[in-house]
């Protein structure tokens, strides 16, 4: 004789009270909180997409700090050259005065003590630090790159090193962070220091084709200068290009998480309602029955 199966209605009534019950009470904390899930286990695909949100906002995020940083740095550092070059101006027009021929031996002495001034402004413009970093020292970033050195032949040395260091500023692209100081005060022909050097020892012997020749020095380093500011320039700008597609980027995420995260409100009390009345239902039907007649029916 084969088994009976026997089915129990009232069984199969309180799994569905369950399934009513644990439907209200997700409703019900979806309009509280209004949030879509509040457990993992209540949507795993909705969860993986938040985890998925959240990584992409976090590179995002530090891709932004690292350009917000870049500008502020760039900044500093065009600041410093903006500086060295008004100074190269002001220097270049002593040494047009010097070399007319008409001045005496006083009055090249006081404008020697003029360029030599400047020659120290310009020595802390090219030792700019920003947040404890030398900007113009290549990547040995610790310490000054410009230093007083009499053995040299301009009598300031250059200690840092020629490497360049790049930041990621987005998945795929990165920004050169820094120009080496000797690509902008020591190139060929037009070394700053060197300029100063001479004008300074041409104006104290009285010399005129020497003052002369040392002014031509300072308008090529003065040229050159310039033209490596222009990179500080045009980095700012691709670097205000980069934050404003970040800005984007940061927008379109926080709108994809909202809409894995956040509950429609006017959706959630419609289900939350309609819950109840499902619920009350269920829990009607319930006691309108007898688990022990309906056992007797079905023996």
């Amino acid at each position: 004789m084969g088994m009976r199966i026997v089915y129990n209605p009232y069984t199969t009534l309180l799994q569905g009270i369950e399934q009513d019950r644990l439907a209200l009470n997700t409703a019900m904390s979806q309009v509280s909180s209004g949030q879509k899930f509040v457990t993992i286990g209540a949507d795993p695909q909705a969860v993986a997409g938040v985890i998925e949100n959240n990584f992409e906002a976090a590179n995002v995020d530090q891709f932004t700090q690292s350009v917000a940083s870049l500008q502020a740095q760039f900044q500093t550092a065009g600041t410093a050259l903006d500086s060295v070059t008004q100074a190269l101006t002001t220097t270049i027009g002593l040494g047009i005065q010097g070399a007319n021929g008409t001045l005496n031996q006083n009055q090249l002495d006081a404008l020697a003590t003029q360029v030599t001034q400047i020659e120290q402004q310009v020595l802390g413009y090219a030792n700019t630090r920003y947040q404890g970093t030398y900007l113009f020292a290549g990547t040995a970033a610790t310490t000054p790159p410009y230093v007083e050195n009499s053995a040299t032949s301009s009598g300031i040395q250059y200690v840092g090193n020629n490497e360049i260091n790049s930041v990621e500023i987005g998945d795929t692209q990165s920004v050169q962070q820094n120009l080496p100081g000797s690509t902008i005060f020591n190139a060929s022909g037009a070394d700053v220091f060197q300029g100063f050097h001479d004008l300074i020892a041409a104006l104290q012997n009285a010399d005129t084709t020497g003052i002369a020749n040392a002014t031509s020095e300072l308008q090529a380093a003065f040229a050159s200068v310039g033209l490596q500011r222009t990179y500080y320039s045009s980095a700012e700008q691709n670097l205000n290009a980069a934050s404003y597609t970040l800005t984007q980027e940061t927008t379109n995420l926080t709108a994809q998480q909202d809409n894995l995260l956040q509950v429609d409100e006017a959706t959630a009390i419609t289900n939350m309602s309609q819950a109840q009345v499902t619920l009350d239902a269920a829990l009607a039907a319930a006691g309108k029955v007898d688990q022990n007649s309906l056992i007797d029916y079905l023996k």
